[in-house]
C-alpha cells in the first residue's frame, strides 16, 4: 500500500508517508505468519515478522516482532485510523508500537473478554535488548453485550493496558506534529518506565465514538552522575465520526461504499466526517517550576482540535483531508519557538491498497 501526503506547517510539502509491502499466510493449518516491510524511509525497515500458533482461540501464542498490546490507537492499523495522524498523547506515550517478544492472547466467555499478555525487549522495532530486564505489557478488554444482537450496546468495548520495564540510558521520544515537525527536545532517561492506559469505544450504524487516557512515568537515574526527577507525561483524546452516506462503520476497518465511485452513473462513493479533541501534558514529577537547565525538560501542555473528511472511492482507494489546531501553554519550551503559541495544520493523504 502507498500513502503519499501533503502538509502545511507552516510551509507546504509533499512526501510519501508510507509505502509498505506485506505477505501473510499459513505454514500449516494452525500456524500463521506475517512479514511486512516499509520502503518509505531512506533505509528500508522491517515492520512485522512474526508467527502465530493458533490451536485454540482461548490461547494463541505469537512470537517475533509485532505491535505490542498497549492502548487502542497504536494497535489500530494506519490504513484504518480516522485521521491522517494519531493523537499527540498516543504518539508520545505509546510510541513504542512494535517490539521483539512473545505474547499470549485470546478471548473467553463468547468473546466478551479479550486478553493480551506479552514480554518484550522494550527497546522498539529491530533492536536488541539493552539490559537483562524485559518489558511486560498486558491489555484487558470487555465487550459485555457482544452476543446480544438486539442490544443497542452490542458494539461497546472498554478496557485498559499496563506496561512496566527497565531501560538503560536512552533518549526520550520527541513530540512530533505532521509526522516530521518535532517541537520538543529529547530527554535522557535511565531506569523504570511505567505506562497505563484506559480505553473505550462504541459503534452504532454509521456513528462511532472512542477515547483513551494515557499515563507514563519514566525514571532519570544516574544521568551523567546525577539523579533527576522522574518525567511524567499524560493525556487523553476523544473522537466522534459519522458516515454521511449511511454505510455501517466497523472497528478496525475502512468504510465499504454502498456504491463505488462512478461519475458516469452519478455514484460518488462514501463520505465520513470526523472530529477529535486531544490534551497532552509533559512535566517533571514535582512540576515545571523551576526548570533546571541540566535537566533539559521541555514542560508543556498541548491542546488540539482536529476535523477530518474521509472520501472512500471504493474499498481500496481513500482520500483524507484534515485540519488541526494546536495550542501550546508554553511557547518558550518549544524546540521551534518561532511556531508561536499555537499553530494550524492542513494535511491530505491519498491511500491506495493493492
Amino acid at each position: 500500500r502507498r500513502q503519499p501526503r501533503s502538509t502545511l506547517f507552516p510551509y507546504t510539502t509533499l512526501f510519501r508517508s508510507r509505502s509498505r509491502l506485506a505477505a501473510s499466510g499459513n505454514i500449516f493449518k494452525n500456524i500463521k505468519y506475517k512479514l511486512q516491510a516499509d520502503f518509505s524511509d531512506e533505509v528500508d525497515t522491517l515492520r512485522d515478522a512474526y508467527v502465530d500458533f493458533n490451536y485454540t482461540p482461548v490461547a494463541v501464542v505469537r512470537a517475533g516482532q509485532f505491535k505490542v498490546p498497549f492502548g487502542y490507537e497504536q494497535v489500530t492499523s494506519s490504513t484504518t485510523i480516522d485521521f491522517i495522524e494519531r493523537s499527540v498523547p498516543g504518539n508520545f506515550i505509546a510510541t513504542t508500537s512494535r517490539d521483539i517478544g512473545v505474547m499470549l492472547f485470546g478471548s473467553v466467555l463468547d468473546k466478551r473478554i479479550s486478553y493480551y499478555l506479552g514480554a518484550f525487549n522494550g527497546t522498539g522495532e529491530n533492536k536488541t535488548n539493552d539490559n537483562d530486564s524485559l518489558t511486560f505489557i498486558g491489555r484487558l478488554l470487555f465487550s459485555p453485550f457482544a452476543n446480544n444482537k438486539d442490544s443497542v450496546l452490542n458494539r461497546l468495548t472498554f478496557g485498559g493496558s499496563f506496561s512496566g520495564g527497565d531501560r538503560e540510558v536512552h533518549d526520550s521520544s520527541r513530540i512530533t506534529l505532521a509526522s516530521r515537525n518535532k517541537i520538543s527536545n529529547s530527554v535522557s532517561l535511565n531506569g523504570q518506565r511505567t505506562r497505563a492506559a484506559a480505553e473505550a469505544r462504541y459503534f452504532n450504524g454509521p456513528f462511532s465514538v472512542k477515547g483513551e487516557y494515557y499515563y507514563q512515568r519514566e525514571e532519570r537515574n544516574d544521568i551523567s552522575g546525577v539523579d533527576f526527577e522522574d518525567m511524567i507525561s499524560q493525556g487523553f483524546y476523544g473522537v466522534a465520526t459519522y458516515v454521511l452516506t449511511g454505510e455501517k462503520k466497523y472497528n478496525g476497518a475502512n468504510i465499504v461504499p454502498n456504491h463505488n465511485f462512478n461519475p458516469s452513473t452519478g455514484e460518488w462513493g462514501a463520505f465520513e466526517l470526523a472530529a477529535r479533541y486531544s490534551y497532552f501534558d509533559l512535566d517533571k514529577a514535582s512540576g515545571s517550576d523551576p526548570v533546571v537547565a541540566d535537566e533539559n525538560v521541555s514542560p508543556n501542555t498541548i491542546q488540539g482540535v482536529t476535523l477530518g473528511l474521509n472520501w472512500y472511492f471504493n474499498r481500496n482507494l481513500k482520500l483524507m483531508a484534515d485540519y488541526a489546531f494546536y495550542d501550546f501553554d508554553r511557547q518558550d519550551t518549544l524546540s521551534q519557538p518561532s511556531i508561536g503559541g499555537s499553530t494550524n495544520q492542513l494535511s491530505a493523504r491519498l491511500q491506495i491498497k493493492f
